[in-house]
């Protein structure tokens, strides 16, 4: 699906997130805070989108990881580049 409306509805918001289903998409809005549809029903599509990519504040974000973590993962890159 190439040109995406900037409003759609719940079928169309499953087809474009990888045939999602819609009781998926219910369950992200009540535990993750996924963004809840519009007037008439729909979804607006570029906060769907800011929701996906991390942008929006309602992201989802990566797990913190403690410093002692990544300074052991970049001493194991170190070690790598270093042995090659």
């Amino acid at each position: 699906m190439t040109d995406i409306p900037a409003y759609v509805d719940m079928k169309r918001l499953c087809a474009e997130l990888g045939g999602k289903s819609a009781r998926t998409i219910n369950r992200w809005q009540r535990d993750i805070g996924f963004p809840r549809p519009k007037r008439f029903g729909l979804y607006e599509w570029k906060e769907v989108k800011a929701f996906m990519d991390g942008r929006n504040k309602r992201g989802v974000s990566s797990p913190p990881r403690n410093q002692l973590e990544e300074i052991r993962d970049a001493h194991e890159t170190y070690q790598a580049r270093r042995s090659h």
